[in-house]
Order: C-alpha cells, then structure tokens, then sequence
C-alpha cells in the first residue's frame, strides 16, 4: 500500500526552520513548466519509520504514477482504486484525490470507471497517470477514458457547477490564456505495430471556458509514431515570441506559435477548428 508523505520543512542544522513552499499548481512551473524550482532551504532528509520530519502521511491506492500538485492549500493526486475509500466505488476504478494541505484530510475523490473493451486502452490495476493542473477554483485533468475534464476545487461543498469534457488523455495540461494546449497521447493500438487513426491530432487546444476544441496541429505526427505521445507542452519565449514547444511521438521537438486571437489560426503548424462543427461539452462527474 503506497502512503503520502508531507514533510515538516525541517533542514539539517536549523532547529526550527520551516520552508516557505509556493504553490506549485502544475507540473513544473506556472505556466511555462519549466522544472527549475525557487524553493530554498528544503529538508534534506525524512524518516517514514520513525515519523520523523513528517508533518503528515494518508493512505493512496496500490499503484500511483501521478506526480503531487499543489494549489490552493490542497494536494492533488492520481492514485489507483485498491484501498477504497467510498462503498460506492469499489472494483478497478482510475482516482484523483484532493487532500487538505495542513492536515491530510481527503476532501474529495474524483473516481473514473476504467474502460473495458481492451485491457490495452486503460490497464488495469494501474492509477490515474497525469498531474493536474490548477488555476484558480479550476481543476484541469486528462483522464483515462480519453477527456479532458474540468472539475470544482471544492468538490461538491459548493453544489455540483457542472465540469465539461473534451478529448484527450495522458498529459500535464498546459494554461496560456483562455486556452488549454493538451497532448492527446494518440499511438499505436494493442498489436503495438499499428496506428489506428492517422488523421487524429497530437495535440490540440481547447477553450478552458466551454471546453470546445479552438485547434489542433497540422503537422500529421501520428503515421510516423514509434508508440505513443508522451509529451506535455511547454511555453518558451524567443526573441519576444510565444512558443508552445511540443515533443511528438515521431521523435521531432515542435514550436508552434502560441495562439493569440482563438480566430485566427497561427501560421506554423496549428490549424483553427471550425466552431461550428464543435461539440458541445458532455456529461457531468459525480463529486
């Protein structure tokens, strides 16, 4: 059983430091991802045995691939379903958990079904994969059935608002503006020999008031995927230019433009979708 551990902020050497850790609410730094971190005077050690230097810990599934975020005083974590913690949802099921900062409590759990046609489109056992990311009382996810989704940072203490959906799957989101940039992890299927739908985007842009799609690339990656799309985008200025740099499947780093008017379609490699052929948003997640 895998267990979440907070530290106290202790630093060898300093009897009663505790360190000033910003909000982290994506992977990597808000909003560029740049995984260079700020933070000083971290601790250097932790002790699980004995507790020492651990502020808290809470139980998480059996298997979690997901990477810890924090916002807002919570912490979001993708976590599988092996040690249930609702009657309603047990069996395999794909979770995010949002705990209090201070105090470990569990919040909420966001609980997606696993899919069940192909044990290759979502395997089981195994926990919700990307990190979430975060601005405001919003909580952007990819999750395992292939949908973007927007969920409350309160969970259903406020009501149920009604999150919306979009495609995509395994993917740090990344936030410019109004616009979401989303890997939409296409690749191969279960032979790991064939790509199934060669006209599908490996990366699009969706509209993180609505959820509609404003865009996909133009670049037809995915015939040339070795496996799958890994990456999460990026944001990078060169010479006072916005780049949205996009490693593909094909094993060829990409710069696309960064969106400026989500009706005008930049000139590298994005194409603008046709709003009028949009679907609307989908479904609603229980809280």
């Amino acid at each position: 059983m895998w267990a979440f551990f907070i530290c106290c902020g202790l630093v060898p050497g300093a009897e009663s430091f505790r360190a000033s850790a910003a909000d982290q609410p994506q992977w990597g730094q808000a909003w560029s991802r740049n995984m260079l971190s700020e933070e000083k005077g971290l601790p250097g050690s932790f002790d699980p045995k004995t507790v020492k230097d651990i502020k808290w810990t809470a139980l998480l599934g059996t298997e979690t691939h997901s990477t810890p975020i924090v916002a807002g005083g919570r912490i979001y974590i993708g976590i599988n379903n092996g040690a249930p913690r609702d009657p309603k949802h047990e069996g395999d099921c794909r979770v995010l958990m949002c705990f209090d900062e201070k105090t470990g409590n569990l919040l909420w759990q966001f609980v997606v079904p696993k899919r069940e046609e192909d044990p290759y489109f979502d395997w089981p056992k195994t926990g919700m994969f990307s990190p979430v990311t975060v601005e405001g009382d919003r909580v952007y996810l990819t999750d395992n059935r292939g949908e973007v989704v927007c969920l409350d940072a309160r969970g259903m203490a406020n009501g149920n608002d009604g999150p919306f959906r979009d495609e995509g799957a395994h993917s740090s989101i990344l936030i410019r503006g109004d616009q979401l940039y989303v890997n939409t992890a296409t690749g191969v299927d279960n032979t790991h020999k064939r790509v199934r739908a060669p006209n599908a985007p490996s990366l699009v842009v969706i509209d993180k008031r609505t959820g509609n799609l404003v865009a996909r690339d133009d670049e037809h990656i995915a015939p040339d995927i070795f496996h799958c799309t890994w990456s999460s985008p990026s944001l990078g200025e060169v010479n006072g230019r916005p780049l949205i740099f996009f490693a593909g499947g094909n094993g060829i780093l990409y710069a696309f433009e960064a969106m400026k008017n989500p009706r005008v379609a930049p000139q590298n490699g994005l194409r603008r979708h046709d709003a009028e052929g949009a679907k609307p948003p989908h479904g609603a997640a229980e809280g």
